[in-house]
């Protein structure tokens, strides 16, 4: 019974999944808490906390810590 084995991964090839995996992670969350931000402070002036009238959707790309991310913001 001669059955092929997959070769077991080396410590530093695991580290090196479980580090991207976690850096994603970080990615996706930063992305989410502020996206939330941008949406709680999107409808109002800061100036005069009035609801904006004239206002825009645009999305803006920022290169982070833990990678790309990209927030949709008025």
């Amino acid at each position: 019974m001669n059955e092929s084995k997959e070769p077991i991964a080396s410590l530093s090839q695991i580290e090196a999944e479980v580090l991207a995996e976690g850096r994603e992670w970080t990615r996706r969350r930063l992305q989410e808490r502020l996206q939330e931000l941008a949406e709680q402070h999107g409808e109002f002036s800061p100036q005069s906390q009035r609801k904006l009238v004239h206002r825009h959707r645009q999305k803006f790309h920022l290169r982070t810590g833990a990678g790309d991310i990209e927030l949709d913001a008025w």
